[in-house]
């Protein structure tokens, strides 16, 4: 069994390189489209300097913060949290080209633990562009793992849970209604999925051979 230290010092650990996509489709208007926003600008909060990341805006049509990843900076975190906040317009679903998009993003060279967070109510007709797109990731050296933080789960929720899996990384389900449960605290452990790692690269070996 292997399990973190109880005690970890933000920056001492392996640094992250995050890609955002947030859902601003027509079916996110009014709570869900706010819950998710507040969870992205949780999210970048708790990036550090050293980690890097890009946000992007989809529906009809997919918009960037900056067309490169960046430095987690104070500065680049206020600026991403302004522009998302003014990007109102709203159209379709259109997961599957900002997917391809983010996915070839050039990749920062070293040591990174890389993830790509979708921020959806899971409303999405293009399942099968998306789901080989995220088996296609999958073979990369330095893939992006693939998670997914679905607002209200829509009736093709099941399709947040195979993207997490093909993408080995994890769906986790939050309620855009405040009153239904603690939203903080469930944001909280979910945003422990994607937290600071100690290590990365674990390899286990099994020296039976009947296992």
């Amino acid at each position: 069994q292997v399990a973190p230290p109880v005690h970890h010092r933000l920056g001492s650990g392996v640094a992250r390189e995050v890609i955002l996509l947030v859902d601003h489709s027509g079916s996110m208007t009014g709570p869900k489209w706010a819950a998710t926003d507040w969870a992205v600008e949780r999210f970048l909060g708790d990036l550090g300097e050293r980690d890097r990341f890009a946000l992007a805006v989809f529906h009809n049509s997919t918009h960037w913060f900056d067309s490169a990843l960046r430095p987690a900076d104070a500065a680049a975190v206020t600026q991403a949290v302004e522009w998302l906040r003014q990007k109102t317009e709203s159209g379709g679903t259109e997961l599957g080209v900002a997917l391809e998009q983010a996915i070839n993003l050039p990749r920062t060279d070293g040591d990174y633990a890389r993830h790509l967070l979708i921020l959806t109510d899971a409303a999405i007709t293009d399942a099968a562009r998306i789901l080989r797109l995220a088996d296609e990731e999958r073979t990369h050296a330095h893939a992006r793992r693939i998670s997914v933080l679905c607002i209200d789960a829509a009736p093709n929720s099941f399709l947040a849970l195979e993207l997490a899996e093909r993408g080995g990384g994890v769906a986790r389900f939050l309620t855009s209604e405040p009153d239904q449960e603690d939203i903080t605290t469930a944001l909280d452990e979910v945003l422990a999925d994607w937290a600071e790692p100690v290590f990365t690269g674990l390899r286990l070996g099994v020296n039976r051979p009947q296992v």
